[in-house]
């Protein structure tokens, strides 16, 4: 999976020279036969600049993007996730969230990886990677930097969200 040097520990167990890492797994129903759970919305047609769907989880970045999205509601939406109960949030409102966004933030949490990520580019929504030290499976074969944004952690805030917004459409549709 992908990773982050930094996961919980001082030192990182993961060494280049003889692990391989690996997309996680996507089972959803995104990608079984048959309809799709949810189809690509027209860029024209998303409703934010960008998204966070997920919880703080007391992370700075997370707490960061949450506040964000209070001070740009109309551009960062942020929903309060809810993992059990009757508000659960169900595979198909997730997935409805994620492609209303030209862009999916995916910041660094609990563990060194994460699906969203991966999620994102079933609904065409560009990755936005807000991990400093990520490492990215097949990184010697895959360039990124053509289907993704990399934005440093420490700078999280506005200038992120007018960053998003100066990218041109063409650029955004050849990321997707």
């Amino acid at each position: 999976m992908q990773g982050d040097r930094t996961d919980k520990r001082d030192t990182s167990a993961f060494n280049t020279w003889k692990d391989i890492i690996i997309p996680g797994n996507v089972d959803d129903g995104m990608t079984a036969n048959g309809a799709r759970l949810v189809d690509p919305l027209p860029l024209s047609k998303r409703k934010y600049l960008a998204n966070f769907l997920g919880r703080a989880q007391g992370k700075v970045g997370r707490l960061q993007l949450i506040e964000l999205a209070k001070q740009f509601p109309d551009k960062l939406e942020s929903p309060e996730l809810k993992l059990s109960g009757p508000d659960k949030l169900g595979r198909a409102e997730y997935f409805k969230h994620l492609q209303n966004a030209k862009f999916c933030l995916s910041p660094r949490g609990e563990s060194s990886w994460t699906l969203r990520f991966y999620e994102s580019f079933f609904v065409e929504c560009v990755p936005v990677i807000l991990s400093d030290q990520v490492e990215l499976p097949f990184q010697n074969i895959v360039d990124y930097r053509q289907i993704s944004i990399k934005w440093p952690s420490t700078r999280i805030g506005p200038e992120l969200l007018d960053y998003l917004e100066s990218i041109p459409v063409q650029i955004m549709i050849l990321r997707t």
